[in-house]
């Protein structure tokens, strides 16, 4: 691979944790991505000088306290707990033969289904095993079955205990006690957490992947406090191990030992464990907030928080002038995501010690890494070493990723554990074996949070993931009165049209084929004037404005690359009637929440991504938003299209029961009719 280095690095105190930030904890170099023209070209610059002296003086109290008496029982704690602690069980252990054979193999698990409170249904992954790799495994060099990883169970809760029983640092659990009076030590973990996040957070402590598609603005933040907790849980707990081995290794070299015959696996290739990708700057702010709240004590220190806030806060035009307010009247899921800095390239070290969060570490001394997949794009071409040795992946906001660039987070991914250029400072001696092996990828867990369910999302969790300690799927059917479709105010006919189709891949052709031939036609009559295409894909919405262009339709076209003077002419023209046919797209939709007025009839070449999408947009043919040449006629109409590869959108729209039923239905249209009396 690369040359070792026999370097023994040693932080004996807290008093050093300065200087751990600078690699002591010999799992990091002095190298840091070079960033031509990017804000974190000197990541370890612009420290301000406030923070600085606030830092001394905390690590003075600190020492006048006996700190360095905490780091030690600390390091008690990590080795008391090693027999039952998730962590320990997770990464200390090597991998078997017949685990490895198992996740290597074609469909490497097993599904049950598991039902609880709050999460709902369940589908849990877990690797299969015959009775023979239960009973007998295979072993390597002699070595006994007890050191090797045991596969993922089912599993399972456990209520009415303290939090710290859960493996969380004493720390931590402190910091998430907000009631008054309250000794975090001592209350019980349905104190601290909503019954979501117990369940939610059981799951992640086990190390299991997890697909959550129902993340919602009203319940992002506990979601957040979740994962955040979970990721600053890891980091210590890596940090600690690293911290207790340099000790006894300090220990060992001033009592005239030999360090050479001391192996201690603690770390990975290169230094950043846990990578959080988020799609916005504002994300990353409430992120960032989430852990420092949850690390920090009352004397703990944000380092370069000023920096943060000048660049994450804040939106900004060309000349680097904040951006007033927008006034807008948008509905409550629009301003959740798109409320301040909407900047979608960014990316953020974080290292994370006991009293301080230091931001605008470089990637190579950095804990935790904060970007969007454009942020790291951007830097693949040049350097992917910083992927390499990521345990603990976290997706937030998946839904808006897909509506950003997919192509990015893919990349992403197919750059994860690959084997690194340089060594970056790295002591090879202490690297673990699963890892300079290569099986770092059966060891990752990823976490997947969603507002919506998404084929690309849970082909991500199903095809690029191979967690030896299983996975979890929630999937809660969609009940008749929580469908979209119960929404729509309006008295409109709908009706949807059932394409015949093969295979996924060839879906896209079919719908077009059928759309051309079948429904498109119809729209040509002077009666059918003012119909709005709602198109969700790009490739669609080029390939029906090519076609449209060929036959020469009477057409406008809005999507999210039409510049804001000739999208203000269109809809004009729409609404007058010049216009009588209006390809109008997902993505413009998402980003803009138009209010298009004068539609008269509506087609959803595919269903919405987002299901409440659907009611908003056929609510746009009440009256008020119509002109008075078509107000009140009562002849407005909508069509659906959809295939038996529609199903996650048309049970979110018609709900889970009725959607099975039309999919299976040998009817090619089946009609609703809302509004009314």
């Amino acid at each position: 691979m690369f040359k070792g280095s026999s370097k023994v690095q040693v932080v004996s105190s807290d008093e050093e944790e300065s200087d751990e930030e600078q690699g002591a904890i010999n799992e990091a170099g002095d190298e840091e991505v070079e960033e031509e023209g990017s804000e974190e070209e000197s990541l370890d610059e612009d420290i301000d000088s406030e923070d600085v002296q606030d830092e001394q003086e905390s690590d003075c109290e600190a020492s006048e306290e006996g700190e360095p008496v905490q780091e030690d029982s600390d390091a008690d704690e990590e080795e008391t707990d090693q027999n039952t602690d998730n962590f320990h069980m997770h990464f200390e252990k090597e991998m078997s033969e017949n685990v490895l054979e198992c996740l290597t193999s074609p469909k490497p698990y097993e599904t049950k289904e598991l039902q609880w409170k709050a999460l709902g249904r369940m589908v849990v992954y877990l690797p299969k095993q015959t009775e023979q790799q239960k009973t007998k495994p295979k072993t390597v060099l002699g070595d006994s079955s007890d050191d090797f990883v045991a596969a993922g169970s089912i599993p399972v809760l456990k209520p009415q205990i303290p939090l710290k029983s859960y493996g969380v640092r004493a720390q931590l659990c402190a910091n998430l006690d907000k009631r008054p009076l309250a000794e975090g030590e001592d209350a019980i973990i349905e104190d601290l957490l909503s019954p979501l996040q117990l369940e939610l957070f059981t799951l992640a402590n086990e190390y299991k992947d997890i697909y959550f598609p129902e993340v919602k603005f009203t319940n992002i933040d506990e979601v957040r406090t979740v994962y955040c907790l979970h990721a600053l849980n890891h980091a210590l707990k890596s940090r600690d191990k690293v911290l207790a081995h340099n000790a006894k290794l300090k220990k060992i070299s001033e009592s005239g030992g030999q360090t050479n015959d001391v192996e201690f696996r603690d770390q990975g290739l290169v230094r950043p464990r846990v990578l959080i990708v988020c799609p916005l700057r504002n994300s990353a702010v409430k992120i960032v907030d989430k852990l420092a709240s949850l690390l920090l004590p009352k004397k703990g220190q944000l380092m370069n928080k000023k920096r943060f806030d000048e660049e994450f806060l804040e939106e900004k035009d060309e000349d680097g002038k904040p951006l007033p307010p927008k006034k807008n009247n948008k509905p409550e899921d629009y301003d959740a995501i798109f409320t301040g800095n909407i900047d979608d390239s960014f990316r953020i070290g974080v290292s994370v010690s006991k009293r301080t969060l230091r931001l605008y570490t470089g990637f190579y001394m950095s804990d935790i890494l904060i970007a969007s997949p454009l942020g790291i794009r951007t830097l693949l071409e040049e350097d992917f070493d910083f992927l390499s040795s990521i345990e603990v992946l976290i997706m937030d906001q998946t839904d808006v990723l897909y509506m950003q660039n997919w192509d990015h987070v893919l990349q992403l991914y197919d750059h994860l554990h690959l084997q690194p250029r340089e060594q970056h400072g790295t002591d090879l001696s202490r690297v673990r074996l699963w890892a300079l092996n290569g099986y770092s990828a059966h060891y990752r867990q990823n976490l997947i949070f969603s507002s919506v369910a998404l084929p690309e999302a849970a082909a991500l969790f199903t095809r690029r993931g191979t967690n030896f300690a299983g996975k979890v799927r929630i999937e809660n059917a969609v009940a008749p009165t929580a469908a979209t479709v119960c929404h729509v105010v309006v008295q409109l006919p709908q009706a949807f049209h059932k394409f015949p189709t093969t295979a996924a891949t060839q879906s896209a052709d079919d719908r077009f084929q059928f759309f051309t031939r079948k429904i498109l036609p119809q729209y040509r009559d002077v009666l059918m004037s003012n119909t709005l295409i709602y198109v969700p894909s790009y490739y669609d919405y080029v390939r029906l404005r090519n076609f449209m262009h060929k036959e020469e339709y009477n057409f406008g076209q809005a999507c999210e690359y039409t510049p804001d003077g000739k999208l203000a002419q269109v809809r004009n023209r729409f609404f007058l009637g010049k216009k009588r046919l209006l390809l109008y797209t997902e993505r413009l939709h998402f980003f803009r929440r138009l209010t298009v007025k004068g539609i008269h009839h509506i087609i959803f070449y595919q269903l919405p991504t987002y299901p409440h999408f659907y009611a908003e947009l056929c609510n746009l043919l009440q009256d008020t938003y119509q002109s008075k040449k078509h107000r009140g006629d009562n002849s407005q109409t909508c069509t659906v299209l959809y295939s038996t590869f529609d199903a996650p959108r048309m049970s979110a729209v018609v709900g889970s029961k009725r959607a099975a039923e039309m999919i299976t239905s040998d009817r090619p249209v089946h009609l609703f009719v809302s509004g009314g009396s």
